[in-house]
């Protein structure tokens, strides 16, 4: 498969690293036939694809750069930027880690992130037959690979502030596949935001990710109070929680460091939680 991007001058094109039979390919709509799995991963694929180019024509127009094909090709390809490649990125981030052991971190974390680095290492060596892989190459069905391969392993999958990508029509059902997808395979899916309006400004998220989490997780929520009810419909909280996420921080012991968090587990379960780091950790911090 490739994809061909277009401005004023002649469209250029580029291979995607895809196949797929011209009997499963819908060319009106550009996209996959059918909603079996690969289908919904290959047409979310696209779609990123899409966003990437659409943001990219965004950045030269903003910049007021020349807005050709083969440049807009070439942003979204890297060329001429440095390339970054994921286990040696890892590997910086683990030696900053071992450097910090005894000044806020522990032995056992970096234990942790060393073991990861191997199991990674490991799967490239096996599915790429690659000591490593540019980040540019990393997309969904990497990420799903990875994980049905790893057979009796834990897993976690955390979509970090990535509202803008998701608050799209085209990516909820690639969400609730993920969700539904990491369960089966001794896994969890965590979606992180900092910004509660981030979730109430997208009609897909709850149908995406709110109706598929068992566990809610609330920092303080103050500057919501007045507008509130409409979270707490959203989130589907009862009024006992809505109380106790209002309460978090309003009496906190002024000799102690520490914030409140509120924990919803399956609507059974609601409690407000001290965290509270060591003094070590306080004073390292950025």
């Amino acid at each position: 498969m490739r994809i061909s991007a277009g401005a004023n001058d002649t469209p250029k094109d580029t291979s995607i690293g895809r196949m797929i039979e011209p009997e499963q390919w819908h060319t009106k709509a550009n996209r996959a036939k059918g909603v079996n799995d690969a289908a919904k991963m290959l047409n979310s694929y696209l779609e990123a694809i899409e966003r990437n180019i659409e943001q990219i024509h965004t950045y030269f127009e903003k910049h007021q750069l020349e807005v050709t094909a083969e440049n807009l090709l070439n942003k979204y390809l890297g060329k001429g930027e440095v390339q970054r490649h994921l286990l040696a990125i890892f590997g910086e981030h683990n030696e900053k880690m071992k450097a910090s052991i005894g000044k806020g971190f522990k032995a056992n974390t970096l234990k942790g992130y060393v073991s990861s680095v191997n199991h990674l290492t490991e799967y490239m060596q096996l599915e790429f037959k690659s000591k490593d892989i540019n980040i540019r190459k990393i997309d969904h069905a990497f990420f799903i690979s990875k994980m049905l391969k790893l057979k009796g392993i834990r897993k976690v999958l955390l979509i970090e502030e990535c509202w803008k990508a998701i608050a799209k029509e085209g990516m909820a059902e690639y969400i609730k596949y993920l969700f539904k997808t990491v369960r089966k395979h001794f896994g969890e899916a965590i979606v992180v935001t900092q910004e509660i309006d981030d979730i109430i400004s997208s009609p897909i998220v709850k149908q995406a990710i709110i109706n598929n989490s068992d566990c809610k997780i609330l920092l303080d929520q103050s500057k919501y109070q007045n507008k509130f009810d409409q979270i707490q419909e959203l989130l589907g909280l009862t009024d006992k929680e809505k109380v106790q996420v209002l309460s978090m921080n309003k009496a906190n012991d002024p000799k102690r460091k520490y914030k409140e968090v509120f924990i919803s587990i399956g609507g059974q379960l609601s409690k407000v939680y001290r965290t509270e780091v060591s003094l070590e950790e306080y004073l390292v911090r950025p």
